[in-house]
This record gives structure tokens, sequence and C-alpha cells, in this order.
């Protein structure tokens, strides 16, 4: 199940919806979806063991091939990177731009380096600064003579602001969904748990659907698209996510003219 689950959402890696059904698909079947990470992950998903799968760094918004195979590649070369210095310092500049960096911290990939994303992110622009002045080195030969951890900077060298605090979970899981377009570590609706279970019913994953009548649910809403009634009528139809499963439910015209605001 693992490896046919991996192979299946490296296919669909360029739909993010899909990604998301399919990662749910994957927990309901314990399997456990791995967090990307820079040193051991690839550009697809590929099964970890028979019950877990490492995420696909290809499945990063915005982040190309080319940039992904080439961090691959020299880790494969040259082994694991040491540190955010080393990193930045091995691959290719040309092939990775400060928004695939961006991409990768809040997805949490280089969570190997520091679990502060917050640190890194904010120390990203002197981290590319040393990238290259050390590429402007090793094209005069300096580099051989002055550089150290085998001519790469030290994670000293590029964190130069430690003072950053960490991110509120919020803030984390905010920056895990516009990276990968699905929360991985946690959820919003998880701290509300227990207010939550006061007043509804079901969690969407118990429902059944063609023989409940009368439930109360609760969750995120993840989105929404409106269109015109027959009757031409304003109507909405909004996807709602609980951590337990995700449920389209439609808001016809009179409960959408009064709760469109919120």
């Amino acid at each position: 199940p693992a490896e046919f689950m991996a192979a299946v959402l490296s296919a669909d890696m360029d739909n993010t919806d899909k990604v998301v059904t399919l990662i749910d698909e994957c927990r309901n079947i314990k399997i456990e979806i791995l967090p990307p990470d820079i040193n051991t992950c690839h550009y697809a998903f590929r099964s970890a063991s028979s019950d877990s799968i490492r995420y696909g760094l290809g499945a990063l918004k915005g982040v190309g091939e080319g940039a992904i195979q080439s961090i691959v590649d020299e880790r494969e070369r040259n082994g694991e990177y040491k540190d955010f210095g080393d990193l930045v310092c091995r691959v290719d500049s040309s092939k990775l731009n400060k928004r695939v960096y961006e991409a990768m911290i809040r997805a949490g990939a280089l969570d190997c380096f520091h679990k502060n994303r917050a640190l890194l992110l904010a120390n990203l622009a002197n981290a590319l600064s040393v990238a290259d002045k050390h590429a402007s080195d090793l094209a005069t030969g300096m580099g051989d003579l002055f550089g150290g951890n085998n001519g790469t900077p030290a994670i000293t060298d590029v964190i130069i602001d430690k003072s950053v605090e960490e991110w509120d979970e919020e803030t984390r899981l905010k920056g895990e969904q516009v990276a990968l377009g699905v929360y991985l570590s946690g959820h919003p609706v998880s701290r509300f748990r227990k207010e939550l279970e006061r007043f509804t019913t079901a969690a969407i994953a118990e429902l059944n659907i063609s023989g409940e009548q009368g439930v109360v649910i609760a969750g995120l809403i993840t989105a929404i698209r409106t269109m015109n009634s027959r009757r031409g009528d304003r109507i909405a139809f909004i996807t709602l996510d609980d951590n337990t499963g995700r449920l389209e439910v439609a808001v016809f015209a009179e409960a959408f003219r009064q709760y469109r605001e919120v």
C-alpha cells in the first residue's frame, strides 16, 4: 500500500486538491506521511517503510523540477547537507532563488538545520549573500585558500540574527498550507477541539451522509465558490475541514445572504 500510494501521490503531485485527498486516504489506512526533508526526500513521493511515505519535494508550490533535482544530485554526489550554509553554498544558485528557499523553509524541509523556521527565514537574505560571495571566491580560486567545512561556510556564518522568536502554531501551519497546500504538522481546528465538542454531534469522518439527519458539524472553511441558481439567486458551496475529513456543503440563497460576511 505505501509504494502504491506514493506512486499515486507522485502522479497527481501538481494537483494540490488531489494531493490533499490522497493524504487523507493514506491516514485513513494508517500510512504515515513523513514531512519533507532536504536530506532524505526526492522529487517524487517515496515509500520510507511498509507504513510510511516521505513527502515529495516536487509537491512544493512554485518549485520546479530542475531546482529540486539539483539539490538531490548534489546530495547524492557529496553527502547530506550539514547546515544552512552548507546547502546554499553547495547548490547551484542559478537554479535556486529566494522564493524556492522560502517555500522549503515554510514547508519544514529545512527543519533538520533548525526547528525555528522564522529564524531561517529572517536570515535567508544573509545566507544567499554568503553563497554569492562563496561562488565568487571559488571562481577566483580563493575558496581553496580560505574555506572551511570543505570550502563551505558553517551555519554560524549565515545565521547572524539569533534573536528571532519562533512562529506561533497558527503562523507555522499557515506557512505549510501556503507552501504545500496542506496542513501537515497539525491543524488549525485542533486547538478548538474541546470547545467544538460541546455543540457538534459528529466529526466529518463519522458521517454516513445517506442516513444522517439533523447533525451538527464544525470545521475550517478551506474553499468557497459561488454561483447563480436557476432562479438567479446567489448560492455558495463551501469545503469544510475538521482534520478528520472534508465535506462540501451547499449554502442556499437565504442562508448565504444572512451569513455571507462571516
